[in-house]
This record gives C-alpha cells, sequence and structure tokens, in this order.
C-alpha cells in the first residue's frame, strides 16, 4: 500500500510540475491625433515562430489606458505581437451598447482600416519582462 501511495505522489509530482507559460503584465495608452482615447478596443495578435496566441481585447478608459488579460489572469505570453484597434460608435456618437455587435446594431467603425488589420502590422511590439508597457499613437485620418 505504501509503495502505491508512493508511486501516485510520484506520479503527481511529475504531472505537476510543468512549468507554466510566463504571463507578463502588459499595460499601455493610447492616443489618437494626440489626444487620449477612450472606449478603443485593443487587440494583442502573437506573430512569430512562437505557437499563435491572442489576448482578449482590452478597452481603453477615458484616459487612454488598457491593461491586457488572457484566460482569466492579468497579462499576456512573451513574443512578437502586432496589435490592431478599432473604435465604433452609434450613428448619433454614442457609445455601442453593452454586449451589442457593432455590425448589428448600425455603429459605425472610427479609426482607418490601416490600424484594424494584422496583415497591414502598422503597429508591432515585443513583449519582454524588460517591456510590458506600451503607448500608441494614432491617426484619426
Amino acid at each position: 500500500m505504501a509503495r502505491v501511495s508512493f508511486l501516485c505522489l510520484g506520479l503527481a509530482l511529475v504531472v505537476g510540475c510543468k512549468p507554466q507559460p510566463l504571463m507578463l503584465p502588459v499595460d499601455g495608452r493610447v492616443m489618437i491625433d494626440g489626444r487620449p482615447a477612450a472606449g478603443v478596443e485593443v487587440q494583442f495578435h502573437r506573430t512569430g515562430p512562437q505557437p499563435p496566441h491572442t489576448a482578449t481585447p482590452a478597452t481603453t478608459d477615458a484616459e487612454g489606458r488598457f491593461t491586457m488579460v488572457t484566460s482569466n489572469s492579468r497579462g499576456i505570453l512573451a513574443g512578437d505581437y502586432t496589435v490592431v484597434f478599432s473604435q465604433w460608435a452609434m450613428p448619433n456618437g454614442g457609445p455601442v451598447p453593452p454586449d451589442a455587435k457593432p455590425g448589428e446594431v448600425g455603429a459605425r467603425q472610427l479609426l482607418p482600416q490601416r490600424y484594424q488589420s494584422v496583415e497591414e502590422r502598422v503597429h508591432t511590439v515585443t513583449v519582454s519582462p524588460n517591456e510590458t508597457h506600451f503607448e500608441f499613437v494614432l491617426q484619426s485620418h
């Protein structure tokens, strides 16, 4: 019986000792035309030879600040990313209602297409233990 318990404990340690990927606390600020940009969706798409990884989109606050999260944990994996942005508004200029899909409620995109495209790679960053805060300057035209 003691042998079985010791074997189970050893197996649990081996299985449980798998290193978890390093999640880095990434935050930043988005400016549009020199002003803090509220309500901008920021999304990091991992590029390069690393396994694909896309963080949950973050939305900027009134100061243009955002914090990235992935699967309920603060931060994202280290690596190279293309960062894309979108900002939607209702025809009257107001925000899109919570939980509504912009295209289904008549909202319009306020940012140029180049900021929404992963392929255009307008903004690329490398997330590392030494680089976790990013400032993005966008133009509305």
